[in-house]
């Protein structure tokens, strides 16, 4: 039973990728102007780079990646938005404050480059619990902060700060190095580690809401997965009850390898309502959704 529901499971995830790319072509047919020359932008460097991971690398070190979608990483991907995208576009609504990025969770740091190319005076930083993926270890260089920990922390400056810390979001030595690290507060995060509801407990306990800057973006990826719409849910009720005028919006976008798999459940939590901007400025999201605060 458990081969045939495997099997069966591979045959629908196939079904729901055909069904998924042919319905966005009709959907995205008008997609916002702004958002057009983002997407332009991220293509055109994608383009650029080449391979992500080699295969020999990936069989030493999957980093976090499902067999499934590495054959997939490095290939075309149509101008339809994918969360590299959008996240971009609203870091707009932040302007004209310094755009200061966290990542928990960004594997071999597709997206996070992606951003970096794009942000011009930013301050990016990645924390996981991998170490750097080799295409781009060269760039850091190891920083000195406490001799004594078991976390590291590697910098490289470009047109941004970029950082990379390496630890576990379950590991509290390592989020006390990463707290008395980084003072400074986060205006825009992208939560995408662990995939389960304790780590991304852990990662808003003990990381997130103790950097939020006052007016912020919470991005989740793949609330789709067993119990993380709940815990996203749970976290915009308690911003709500620290007096902040949060607004939590799900949808479904195309992640790392755009059209070739299925598409993602994902969510913003801000002080921006971003039901509100989508609408108005034309940014069609399939299945998108206002969430009402719990009574």
């Amino acid at each position: 039973m458990e081969k045939i529901n495997y099997h069966l499971k591979k045959v629908y995830i196939k079904l729901l990728v055909l069904f998924e790319n042919f319905s966005t072509n009709y959907f995205y047919r008008i997609l916002n102007n702004d958002l057009q020359e983002i997407i332009a932008t991220n293509r055109d460097y994608l383009k650029s780079v080449g391979i992500f991971l080699e295969h020999e690398q990936f069989q030493k070190n999957d980093y976090g990646m499902d067999m499934r979608i590495y054959p997939h990483l490095d290939k075309k991907i149509k101008d339809y938005p994918t969360y590299s995208d959008l996240i971009v576009f609203i870091s707009n609504y932040l302007k004209p404050v310094r755009i200061n990025y966290l990542e928990i969770g960004v594997s071999v740091m597709k997206n996070y480059m992606q951003l970096e190319n794009y942000f011009k005076n930013a301050r990016l930083v990645a924390y996981d619990i991998n170490p750097i993926v080799p295409k781009y270890k060269s760039k850091f260089s190891l920083l000195n902060f406490n001799k004594d920990s078991s976390s590291s922390i590697f910098n490289y400056e470009s047109s941004n700060s970029c950082y990379y810390f390496q630890g576990s979001v379950l590991n509290d030595k390592h989020i006390q190095d990463f707290n008395n690290f980084f003072e400074d507060k986060f205006n825009l995060v992208f939560s995408d580690a662990l995939h389960t509801t304790e780590g991304v407990k852990s990662e808003y306990d003990n990381i997130i809401s103790k950097n939020l800057d006052e007016n912020f973006i919470l991005y989740f990826d793949d609330l789709d997965f067993p119990g993380l719409f709940d815990t996203a849910n749970d976290i915009f009720n308690d911003l709500l009850r620290s007096d902040k005028k949060v607004y939590f919006n799900t949808f479904k976008i195309y992640g790392w390898v755009g059209q070739h798999e299925k598409m993602h459940k994902n969510g913003i939590i801000s002080t921006v309502n971003f039901h509100k901007e989508f609408v108005k400025h034309n940014v069609n999201l399939p299945f998108k959704k206002s969430i009402n605060p719990k009574k």
